[in-house]
């Protein structure tokens, strides 16, 4: 067999590269985006075929997917490049005068070859960032999610990055600790400094107001910027831990500021 000849590029070669690349993507991922919840069933359905009457043409098909590129990393280019030329080593053999089971049992042993080399790039790329994608030297290196935890923002790999961070994940904060990013917990803030990691104004205003209360320190409660109700929460609170009516009175909200002095007398 000349190999030169049998992997020289042609039209035909790279179109069954393509198809057999394009083949093998779709499967993947769309039971990933919609096993983990990226898109729906419904929504998987209207952008690949049609849902309801409505025909998503070729032309709307690319704009979707090229609105959907910024969800990838760039270390995802590379591993498309090399997917793109292990499906052009199984176009060379597709192409040709073959029969049609022959092209089948080439397709199929595509297939099973790309799930391996999937399994083995995820495997690495998981190794990788268990490691180095979640070492840290300062604070800042760190960045925090609910799907993939802490990591560092600037070697942590991340294949499809989150389209929003849902509101549950802010009450934890990155942290490095030890020299691999980890969180904290807002009730689990010991000192002031802990607060200011985290960066939504409701969680640093109820992380105040957690240690102000550990550290019997109603100065902390004038950091609270959130609302005026939970600073006066943070007052009466401290107000009534430490038997001092004189919290009371720096309470905004008449109602409140009458129950804590009450409360007191």
């Amino acid at each position: 067999m000349d190999l030169k000849k049998q992997f020289r590029p042609t039209k035909e070669k790279i179109i069954y590269a393509l198809l057999l690349l394009a083949v093998s993507l779709a499967i993947n991922i769309s039971a990933v985006l919609v096993d983990r919840g990226y898109i729906s069933l419904s929504d998987f359905y209207k952008h690949v075929g049609s849902l309801e009457g409505q025909i998503l043409y070729p032309s709307e098909t690319i704009v979707f997917v090229l609105s959907r590129l910024d969800m990838f990393g760039l270390h995802t280019i590379a591993i498309l490049l090399t997917f793109f030329l292990v499906a052009y080593v199984f176009g060379c053999f597709t192409s040709g005068d073959r029969r049609w089971f022959e092209r089948a049992g080439i397709v199929v042993l595509y297939l099973v070859t790309f799930m391996i080399i999937s399994y083995l790039m995820y495997s690495l790329l998981v190794v990788y960032n268990e490691t180095d994608g979640r070492s840290c030297n300062v604070d800042s290196d760190c960045s925090y999610d609910c799907q993939y935890g802490s990591y560092n923002k600037y070697v942590y790999m991340r294949l499809i990055n989150p389209e929003q961070y849902n509101y549950l994940c802010l009450v934890y904060a990155p942290v490095c600790i030890n020299g691999r990013c980890s969180t904290i917990y807002y009730k689990e803030a010991k000192i002031p400094e802990d607060c200011e990691r985290f960066a939504n104004d409701f969680e640093k205003s109820a992380c105040y107001g957690v240690v102000a209360e550990k550290l019997d320190s109603p100065e902390l409660c004038e950091k609270i910027k959130y609302s005026k109700s939970m600073e006066d929460t943070c007052y009466n609170n401290l107000a009534i831990r430490l038997r001092n009516i004189t919290l009371c009175y720096k309470i905004d909200d008449e109602s409140d500021r009458m129950h804590c002095i009450g409360a007191l007398q």
